[in-house]
């Protein structure tokens, strides 16, 4: 579960990054709600990268990073790039796989404790 939760999380902190560039090349003179929602993209590719490093060890940080870029990519600044609220869900898909993957981690360490091991 856990190695799921980092090979998509690296996946997307890639494609939001490659997004965020293009658009923001592509936008230069835009306006300055694109150009939040820009900055926006490349802060969660930021995010879920971190949450990817965190992901195999501590699931809980992970779980609480892509919560929060989750929170940050469905929020009012991120409106004007309609992408963002995709990344959004995916950030809360993320995170939930996350807690479920601290559950199995916890589930595997008492496993191993009671076996002797």
């Amino acid at each position: 579960m856990r190695a799921a939760v980092w090979v998509i999380s690296l996946c997307a902190s890639v494609i939001v990054l490659l997004q965020s560039s293009v658009l923001g090349s592509g936008y230069l003179g835009a306006s300055h709600s694109i150009k939040e929602g820009i900055a926006v993209g490349v802060l969660l590719a930021l995010i879920y990268a971190i949450g990817a490093v965190f992901v195999m060890g501590m699931p809980l940080v992970s779980m609480i990073v892509f919560t929060f870029g989750a929170l940050l990519a469905l929020s009012p600044a991120a409106h004007a790039v309609k992408d963002l609220q995709v990344w959004g869900i995916l950030g809360f898909v993320l995170a939930v796989l996350s807690l479920l993957g601290h559950r199995e981690k916890v589930k595997r360490n008492r496993v191993a404790t009671r076996a002797g091991l």
